[in-house]
């Protein structure tokens, strides 16, 4: 996450979908981060993904995460929405409420777990 520009759980709880664009420049597939870094005068260009092949490409996985979101938050709104148990159209995954600033703390600390165990 830090490698990201992003500095904690706060700067990821306070993102949202309009702080990022999906970009195609000279035939390179790109999601960029349009969000101001803390400073305010530069944007998070560190956290640029490129596409690749495959399902694991991150700017697939990207447009796949939005279109899970409810239909009138898929531009719009908080990244991360909670995720919906009890629904009514298999393509939503999400509610359209924002994840609790301390869930998406413990998501954080459970991947940092994950990684660290894997090498």
């Amino acid at each position: 996450v830090k490698r990201m520009g992003i500095k904690g759980r706060k700067d990821l709880y306070m993102l949202r979908v309009e702080d990022f664009e999906v970009r195609e420049e000279q035939g390179v597939v790109r999601v960029i981060c349009t969000k101001p870094s803390a400073g305010g005068t530069e944007n998070l260009r560190s956290m640029i993904v490129h596409a690749n092949e495959g399902e694991k490409c991150p700017v697939f996985l990207f447009r796949e995460f939005l279109r899970h979101r409810p239909k009138h938050m898929r531009g719009i709104g908080p990244l991360f929405l909670a995720l919906s148990n009890f629904t009514t159209d298999a393509d939503v995954w999400y509610r359209p409420v924002r994840l609790s600033e301390a869930t998406l703390g413990s998501i954080i600390r459970q991947m940092a777990n994950a990684a660290r165990t894997m090498g």
